[in-house]
């Protein structure tokens, strides 16, 4: 009897912990990208339109994927992005993210050190992307693209550069962002940001460049399009430094959001303690 009481007492503070840290209500985004390409030295060296009806998982010779993508999501010469179907992951700060993510597989080997985008090369990363208002907070959402520093064997950055369109929280609206996340040092600096007012245009396209190959500083700029028309890119003023313990950098783009931090109400609160203390107290009498 006693067993029975103090198992049934465990089991009710284990299912209140679970509602203790559950995260619930997230902002879904569900966007699209057109075009994907990367150039080196001025060629192109990869260009994605998404037009052969095989998404990004279904490709795994060219692309790794954080998340999934099913069957269909590539069609009409678009891929779709849906936060729901990306995988959890953190940021350079711990935060809990749901990102779906898509990366170039293009070479990190040492032993082919002109392959790849590697440290002598200039390097442009463009997405072209359908336009899609991020979710109006409370927590950070959007799309975009990164460049990464890539080590061989190690499957995680320590420092990404990213240009997103995004609901950013401390702004509290809708910005088109550049930012370092450093997770050798648990930083994220948003290096850039303007308001996201797209007017009337149907398009934007993203860009990291860097241009000079005699220091790793890379910039952020994007246009809008209508009709397939695009402006002239603007230029972010600041940049962000790569290369900082690899020789080479892989280009990825990703949707993203935020899962909240959940605090548990009162009344939770005070389940869980009742569950805990007849956990207690069935290991007293037991004793």
């Amino acid at each position: 009897m006693r067993n029975f009481i103090a198992r049934g007492a465990l089991k009710l503070a284990f299912v209140l912990a679970g509602l203790f840290c559950s995260a619930s209500g997230h902002a879904t985004i569900i966007a699209s990208i057109d075009q994907f390409t990367v150039d080196k030295n001025g060629s192109t060296v990869f260009s994605d339109a998404f037009d052969n009806n095989l998404t990004p998982t279904q490709e795994t010779s060219t692309y790794n994927v954080n998340g999934a993508f099913p069957n269909g999501a590539e069609s009409n010469n678009q891929l779709a992005l849906n936060t729901d179907w990306g995988a959890i992951s953190h940021n350079a700060l711990g935060q809990v993210r749901q990102n779906l993510q898509a990366t170039w597989r293009s070479n990190i080997d040492p032993a082919n050190p002109n392959g790849g985008l590697n440290i002598g090369s200039t390097i442009d990363v463009t997405g072209i992307f359908n336009l899609v208002m991020p979710t109006a907070g409370p927590l950070n959402n959007g799309y975009g693209i990164k460049v990464i520093d890539a080590v061989q064997g190690q499957s995680t950055a320590d420092r990404q550069l990213e240009l997103n369109v995004q609901y950013w929280d401390p702004a509290g609206i809708d910005v088109i962002r550049l930012l370092m996340q450093d997770f050798t040092n648990h930083l994220i600096t948003t290096l850039d940001y303007i308001p996201f007012v797209p007017g009337t245009a149907d398009q934007i396209a993203l860009m990291i460049s860097r241009p000079d190959t005699s220091n790793n500083n890379f910039y952020g700029a994007y246009a809008f399009g209508t009709g397939g028309s695009f402006d002239s890119f603007t230029t972010f003023t600041n940049s962000g430094a790569l290369f900082t313990n690899t020789n080479f950098v892989r280009a990825q783009f990703h949707a993203f959001t935020a899962l909240p931090q959940v605090v548990p109400e009162p009344a939770t609160l005070a389940l869980l303690s009742l569950g805990l203390a007849g956990l207690a107290a069935s290991r007293r009498r037991k004793q």
